[in-house]
């Protein structure tokens, strides 16, 4: 009976995690998002791009990595990364798995600290989707691999700050 009980488990265990992939596939995006009515969408194209670009100075230049695994359709989707240290985009572009960012001393020092807040521009779902932490990470070592996990609901971590994702920073 024990080894019926396991097997069952194993089963819903896997079926619920297909759910999840399929749900992911299907394009639901694990950040916050509102809708927007088609009258509105030129307008909150041009508002997205509008948006200021820090441009990286000097020459002590490195680059870092992100990696996210939103399923957004990479063709029509514009993507944004903003630094709360300069208040400026870091990234703007198109939506992709992986983004390179060039990053310069000013965005290095103090150790590279920084809190990001992430957005996607869908136009073709027609939403506006972001994502935020209370909490900054080293974001800015030079040749950082960052991998960011949306969360499907905020949580609060162990500090009591609000947190929308994860982040593994590797070498």
């Amino acid at each position: 009976m024990k080894k019926v009980r396991l097997w069952v488990s194993i089963a819903v265990s896997a079926s619920l995690l297909t759910a999840v992939a399929v749900a992911e596939l299907e394009g639901t995006h694990p950040m916050k998002c509102r809708s927007i009515e088609a009258p509105n969408m030129e307008r909150e194209r041009t508002r997205f791009e509008a948006e200021h670009v820090y441009q990286v100075q000097g020459t002590d230049r490195s680059t870092v990595r992100f990696r996210f695994g939103l399923a957004a359709n990479a063709d029509e989707s514009r993507f944004a990364i903003k630094s709360h240290r300069i208040g400026a985009l870091v990234y703007k572009g198109p939506y992709r798995r992986e983004i390179s960012v060039e990053i310069d001393s000013n965005l290095a020092k103090d150790d590279g600290w920084d809190n990001l807040e992430f957005h996607l521009f869908d136009p073709g779902k027609k939403q506006a989707c972001s994502s935020t932490n209370d909490r900054g990470y080293q974001f800015w070592r030079p040749g950082a691999e960052i991998s960011v996990a949306f969360l499907r609901e905020p949580v609060i971590d162990d500090n009591g700050l609000r947190k929308e994702y994860d982040v593994t920073i590797g070498p």
